[in-house]
C-alpha cells in the first residue's frame, strides 16, 4: 500500500489539491453569509410554539396534543449551528483565544434574562405592598405571593438564577422563578463546553466525537425518561438530564454545519428539489410533533428529524424558504429570545392571576419581547462587546 501511494504522487497531489479547493471553497461560501435567515424564521416560529403550548397545555384539538416542548430541541441543534457557522474557523483553523467566545455568549444571553428575572422580582414585591402595609415581615409578604414551584420559587432560587445556576444540578427537585429560562443556563454551559472541545481539540476525529456526544447525550436521556422531555431531572444528583440534552443538540448542530458546509462547496440545489426537501422535512417533523399523546416513544426519532430541517433550510433554495425570508418572519425571528423570555412571567400574570383571556396575551408577549429586545437585549450585547466590535458577527443568535 506504501508503495502504491508514492507510485501515484502526482494524482494524489493533484486529488488533494482538489480536496484543499472544495475545503477553501466552502470556507470562503460560509464566511460569505452573514445570516442563514430562513432558519432566523424558523427559531421564531419555535419560540411562538413554545409560548402556544404553554398558554394551551399543548392541546391542538380534544383528542391531538403538540409536543411543544421538542421545540427546545430545535433550539439546541439551531444553537450548535450557529455558533460552529460564527466560530468553527476561529477556534480550529486559527486557533484564536477562547474567552472572546466565553464574553460573546454572555453578552448574548445574560443581559436579557436578567432583565426579565430583575421585573418578575419587581412584580412579585408590588403585589406583596398590600401585606407589607398590613403589618406583614417582607420575607413572609414574598412567601405569600411567590408560587411555590416543585423546585423552590422562593429567595434562594433567586440567587441560583442571577448566576444562570438554577438548571445544572443545583436545584434537582424542579424549576424555578421564569421556568422556561432553564433552557439558558444548560445553553450557556453547554455551548461554551462543546466551544471549548473544539478550541482545544488537537487530533483528527473531532466529529466522530461530536456524533458520539450526541448520540450517547440523546440515548442516555431516553433510556431514563423514555421520552426527550428533559429539563430539571438530575441522575445520582451528578448528572443534569437537561444539560445532557443541550449538549446532544448542541454537538448534533456542530455537525449539521459541517455537512451544509461541505454540500456547498461541491453542490447547487435545483429549486424543485430543494422545495421538495423542504416539505417532507417540515411534514415529517410536523408528524411527530402532534400526535393523540402529549409524551411519546417518537421522541428518538425527533433530533434526526429536526437536524434534517436544519439543514436543508440552511441550503436556501426553495419555495418554502422565500416564504420564511418574508420581513415579518425574519422579524419574528429576531424577537425569538425575547418572547421566549417574557411569555411565562406574562402568562403567570395575565392568565393565571387575574384569568384574563388568550386575546389579550398573544399581542402582549409581543409587545414585551420588542421592548426587551430593543432596549434591553441589542443595546445590552453592544455595550457588552464594545472593546471587540470589529469581531462581531450577526450570527451570534440563540
Amino acid at each position: 500500500m506504501g508503495g502504491d501511494t508514492y507510485a501515484h504522487a502526482p494524482m494524489a497531489d493533484a486529488v488533494s489539491a482538489t480536496v484543499a479547493l472544495s475545503r477553501d471553497k466552502a470556507t470562503v461560501t460560509a464566511a460569505s453569509r452573514g445570516r442563514y435567515t430562513a432558519l432566523d424564521a424558523w427559531r421564531g416560529i419555535a419560540a411562538v410554539t413554545v409560548v402556544y403550548g404553554h398558554q394551551t397545555g399543548g392541546m391542538v384539538s380534544a383528542t391531538r396534543f403538540i409536543a411543544f416542548y421538542l421545540a427546545v430541541d430545535f433550539f439546541f441543534v439551531l444553537s450548535g449551528f450557529v455558533l460552529a457557522h460564527r466560530y468553527w474557523d476561529e477556534l480550529v483553523r486559527e486557533r484564536r483565544p477562547f474567552w472572546p467566545v466565553v464574553v460573546a455568549r454572555f453578552a448574548r444571553l445574560y443581559p436579557a434574562h436578567v432583565f426579565v428575572l430583575t421585573a418578575l422580582a419587581v412584580a412579585y414585591v408590588i403585589e406583596a405592598v398590600p401585606s407589607l402595609l398590613a403589618g406583614a415581615s417582607f420575607a413572609n409578604a414574598l412567601r405569600e405571593v411567590i408560587p411555590e414551584q416543585r423546585g423552590g420559587g422562593r429567595l434562594w432560587t433567586f440567587g441560583l438564577n442571577l448566576l444562570l445556576l438554577h438548571n445544572v444540578g443545583l436545584t434537582p427537585g424542579g424549576l424555578t422563578w421564569n421556568a422556561p429560562s432553564w433552557t439558558i443556563s444548560v445553553e450557556f454551559f453547554g455551548s461554551l463546553a462543546i466551544l471549548g472541545l473544539l478550541a482545544v481539540w488537537r487530533w483528527r476525529g473531532i466529529r466522530a466525537v461530536l456524533a458520539a456526544i450526541s448520540i450517547a447525550g440523546y440515548a442516555f436521556v431516553f433510556w431514563h425518561l423514555g421520552q426527550l422531555d428533559a429539563s430539571f431531572e438530575t441522575v445520582g444528583y451528578l448528572v443534569n438530564l437537561g444539560l445532557v440534552r443541550c449538549l446532544a443538540g448542541v454537538a448534533l448542530g456542530v455537525l449539521c454545519l459541517l455537512l451544509v458546509r461541505r454540500y456547498l462547496a461541491r453542490e447547487t440545489l435545483g429549486a424543485t428539489t430543494a422545495t421538495a426537501l423542504e416539505l417532507i422535512a417540515l411534514a415529517t417533523v410536523l408528524a411527530i410533533m402532534i400526535r393523540p399523546e402529549y409524551h411519546s416513544p417518537w421522541d428518538a426519532a425527533f433530533p434526526l428529524a429536526f437536524a434534517v430541517l436544519v439543514v436543508v433550510f440552511a441550503l436556501e433554495a426553495g419555495l418554502v424558504t422565500r416564504l420564511l425570508q418574508l420581513p415579518p418572519l425574519l422579524y419574528l425571528g429576531s424577537l425569538s429570545y425575547a418572547i421566549y423570555l417574557v411569555h411565562w412571567p406574562l402568562l403567570f400574570v395575565m392568565q393565571e392571576q387575574y384569568g384574563l383571556r388568550p386575546l389579550l396575551y398573544y399581542p402582549a408577549v409581543l409587545a414585551g419581547a420588542v421592548i426587551t429586545h430593543h432596549a434591553v437585549e441589542v443595546p445590552a450585547r453592544r455595550w457588552l462587546m464594545r472593546p471587540r466590535t470589529h469581531q462581531m458577527s450577526p450570527t451570534e443568535a440563540h
